[in-house]
């Protein structure tokens, strides 16, 4: 009845009713694959009439489905990157009279990842968290939508492996004898297909109905289409089924600041997603007792690094506490005004300052996981080591606490012993440089550079400048002005190294700011960090205060766009990509490229069916842009912060410097009509207020309006509580220079960009 591939085997297997012979290994006890050359004209022998052939594995070999962080995407190369409908190889079946059936190995169709979706049963450990098998497990409609798609038959046995997982059945010509098998693997698709054997059956025999099987006229019709088309358009999220409008999210016990954005469908879904995120943040990140977190524990992981776009209930990095991304969520939530429990986290801080400390930096400082031993997970010198952008990142966390009034100078006077230690070992790097490595620049053992070797990068040495600068208000305020000098002197050694190594004189765009390409991270939008530290440290209007360092940033943006790599849809990476790129749009005024960014902040975070809104901390797009899907975790740190930061910028009630009076600087996105605040937290001279604000493009003078301002084209509408004080408001954009103003005093009227803005003081 079975006419069978004659290939090396030493076993035989039954597997639906089909039997197969196949080799297993004596040293991994497990099935191997068949030995297909891939180049064309390899050959593969199978003789004889049939009227179906079927093939036994039907895996892609590897573990990945998707680029893990790195340059690939830079490049454009996305041979990692593997979605249902995705043609892996092709195959023919040659006849004695030298015609032919094609087929095609397609993934969701024919094909599938066995070391994602199942749970293995192989002895090895497996590193990839199998099994990935959500939302198939819980959900019976996507059951049901996934056993439409794969036309493969499943090994029903609790016993199955890779190499007998699945079985793809192929109808023939049973008129015509077999003479041989190609298959021919896509170079543009680093995956191969995992087949273990192969069996006909004969001429003339009847199939089973129950089996499944495809013919060649199924490849040419494209009859899989459709029913991959659905298992997709459940699995991914499509630029063109985005909805154009989404109810609001009610959150029970939400106690955020209530901020509400409309005028398009971004608009309304970033609103969810700053609800959702920040009381994830607020309730998940940090404990009670004050233990901080990068992930949340009862969070959802999309195939770690290498998914296909299903996912599982997973901790992910619930326990560690990487002092990158605990430095930015808690730095977000103070500015929202959660502050309680980080008081707590205080004591914790101190202890980790001095805890686990290796020999290759033997003065306190925080660790890249700040309550990991060194060497714990056996990653080289960099375990025992520092990074400096992890350690700047926690200072500045302590810094806005103090600046927005939750610790005050008897504080810092109590706690001065850690604060000057964590500011020393800045210094210590600066002083010591035969054991830091110091040359111009700080050398870091970071993601931004080199986690296990080390290297010199920008972003290091600006976020650890600007907490160190921080550090010496701090002690300023506390009275203790040489300390302070001494680090204020620091911070300033530090960026005039930064002006010496890391800039360059662009052929075009003049002096821009470079950085070093050698990190984990995919883009290079890192190199404008001073934009992100700007905003935590002296305000939202780079432009007023900084205008010849805001100048050069222009530039470098104008130099990413030209010759670098730019993509409004960066969201391999949440925060180190799209989140970056947008707040760094964002505080350089480049009003059509934040419009695009924000609408891709959204478009990545909006699912239809599950665990909508929640930041993940990547996705991965399909090469034409149209659909993507989530990589490893939902609300991991960095990732859920610069997004989540984005809402503040946008918003512009500026109270970094709240001495000089409060500044309001919205930056209303070209397709947004409004942005509307209630019970903002605002420190003032007086003490911390909540506050009303509400900026809006409107046709014409609202009659409740606290200031307007209109050229011939554009008009703005603000309105905020009669207690804030306001020193000024900054208006636009406009299309012109002739602006006109009710309520308040121009100032000046400035080109940013493409767009006039005015400054005004209101009456």
């Amino acid at each position: 009845m079975f006419t069978q591939y004659e290939g090396k085997w030493n076993e035989e297997i039954n597997v639906c009713g089909i039997p197969f012979k196949v080799f297993r290994n004596k040293e991994t006890e497990l099935i191997d694959m068949i030995e297909m050359p891939n180049h064309h004209g390899s050959e593969i022998p199978f003789t004889g009439k049939c009227e179906a052939l079927f093939f036994l594995g039907m895996s892609v070999t590897q573990w990945y489905c998707s680029d893990w962080w790195g340059k690939k995407e830079v490049e454009y190369n996305h041979s990692e990157r593997v979605f249902v409908g995705s043609r892996m190889a092709h195959g023919k079946v040659v006849y004695t009279d030298n015609s032919e059936d094609y087929f095609e190995l397609i993934f969701g169709v024919n094909c599938w990842s066995y070391k994602l979706f199942c749970k293995p049963n192989e002895k090895e450990k497996w590193p990839w968290g199998a099994p990935y098998d959500e939302p198939f497990k819980s959900d019976p409609a996507a059951k049901a939508l996934l056993d439409a798609s794969l036309k493969l038959m499943e090994n029903p046995s609790d016993d199955y492996e890779m190499g007998n997982k699945w079985i793809f059945g192929l109808r023939t010509n049973p008129k015509k004898t077999v003479h041989h098998l190609k298959f021919c693997h896509f170079k543009i698709k680093n995956e191969r297909i995992f087949i273990s054997g192969i069996t006909g059956v004969n001429a003339g025999e009847t199939l089973d109905p129950a089996w499944k099987t495809m013919c060649q006229q199924d490849f040419i019709s494209r009859s899989w289409f459709n029913d991959a088309d659905r298992l997709m358009h459940r699995l991914y999220t499509f630029a063109d089924c985005i909805p154009d409008r989404v109810p609001l999210e009610e959150i029970e016990d939400f106690d955020a600041p209530d901020i509400r954005f409309a005028g398009s469908s971004s608009a309304s879904i970033y609103t969810n997603v700053y609800r959702k995120n920040i009381m994830d943040m607020a309730k998940n990140k940090i404990s009670e007792d004050g233990s901080m977190h990068t992930s949340s524990l009862n969070t959802y992981n999309f195939g770690d690094y290498y998914g296909m776009g299903t996912f599982k209930a997973a901790e992910s990095y619930y326990y560690e506490l990487v002092s990158r991304d605990v430095g930015r969520t808690l730095t977000e939530l103070v500015n929202v005004g959660y502050t309680d429990r980080q008081k707590k986290s205080m004591e914790l801080l101190e202890k980790y300052l001095y805890e686990y400390l290796g020999d290759t930096c033997p003065v306190p400082h925080w660790r890249r996981v700040a309550n990991r031993k060194p060497n714990e997970y056996g990653m080289g010198v960099g375990e025992d080591a520092w990074e400096n952008d992890g350690h700047g990142s926690l200072m500045m966390f302590i810094y806005s606490m103090y600046n927005k009034g939750v610790l005050g100078v008897d504080w810092i006077n109590e706690h001065k012993k850690m604060l000057i230690d964590a500011g020393e070992y800045v210094m210590w790097q600066l002083e010591n440089p035969e054991k830091s490595h110091y040359d111009k620049v700080l050398y870091s053992y970071s993601e931004a550079s080199d986690m296990c070797y080390g290297g010199y990068d920008l972003f290091s040495n600006i976020l650890v400048a600007a907490g160190l600068d921080g550090f010496a208000r701090m002690m300023d305020a506390a009275g203790d002005r040489d300390i302070a000098e001494r680090f204020k002197k620091g911070s300033e050694m530090i960026r005039l190294g930064v002006d010496q190594v890391f800039t360059m004189k662009h052929p075009r765009y003049g002096e821009i700011f470079v950085d070093a390409f050698n990190g984990l991270w995919t883009y290079d939008y890192k190199r404008f960090c001073d934009t992100f530290m700007h905003s935590d440290l002296d305000g939202y209007d780079m432009a007023s205060d900084k205008p010849q360092l805001y100048e050069k940033l222009v530039r470098t943006f104008e130099a990413q766009v030209d010759e670098g790599y730019y993509n409004p849809f960066s969201g391999g990476q949440m925060g180190y990509g799209q989140g970056y790129l947008t707040v760094a749009a964002i505080m350089l005024d480049r009003y059509d490229e934040f419009t695009d960014c924000m609408d891709a902040i959204a478009g990545e975070c909006y699912h239809a069916y599950d665990h909508n809104y929640i930041v993940p901390e990547g996705v991965i797009h399909h090469g034409s842009g149209r659909y993507w899907f989530r990589q490893h975790d939902l609300g991991n740190g960095v990732q859920q912060a610069e997004t989540v930061k984005c809402t503040r910028l946008l918003l512009g009630i500026d109270d970094v410097n709240y001495k000089r009076g409060i500044r309001l600087i919205p930056r209303l996105p070209l397709n947004w009509s409004s942005m509307d605040a209630k019970d903002f937290p605002v420190r003032t001279v007086d003490g911390v207020k909540k506050i009303a604000f509400r900026y809006e493009r409107v046709t014409e003078l609202p009659d409740y309006c606290t200031v307007f301002a209109c050229d011939e084209s554009d008009a703005y509408a603000a309105t905020w509580s009669e207690d804030m004080d306001v020193s000024y408001i900054r208006m636009g954009p406009f299309a012109t220079e002739d602006v006109e103003v009710t309520g308040g005093t121009i100032q000046k009227v400035e080109k940013l960009g493409d767009w006039w803005f005015a400054q005004i003081v209101p009456c």
